[in-house]
């Protein structure tokens, strides 16, 4: 990523908020604009997250941990790296796993005065 600060903005388009905040320069991000038009059809630029998302992986333009940064950005989200945290086996049985992997979420804690 060639810029880690990021000022979050209401762009709705993820590509263009990509180079706008520094995760992709002007020449990568008119070679993905093109890759878009080409596998999505239309304007690249014009692509939905996901579309844009999955190129850029696909592509190895940027790694899974800078897209993540980068949605979480354009998302207005805080980015969390959980690879560090101790989850305790209760709270990830608040929310059922089946449910945990088809909507690719957690809960976060509760307001016990451990945190968890």
């Amino acid at each position: 990523m060639e810029n880690q600060s990021v000022t979050k903005t209401p762009s709705s388009n993820f590509s263009q908020f990509l180079l706008e905040h520094g995760f992709i320069n002007e020449d990568r991000f008119e070679q993905l604009i093109q890759k878009l038009a080409a596998k999505f059809g239309g304007k690249g630029d014009q692509a939905n997250p996901q579309q844009v998302t999955d190129l850029v992986l696909d592509q190895k333009i940027l790694d899974e941990e800078d897209v993540a940064k980068a949605r979480a950005a354009f998302l207005n989200l805080p980015y969390v790296d959980l690879r560090s945290v101790n989850i305790p086996q209760q709270v990830l049985t608040i929310i059922p796993e089946e449910s945990r992997t088809f909507y690719r979420m957690m809960t976060g804690g509760n307001a016990s005065p451990t945190g968890w």
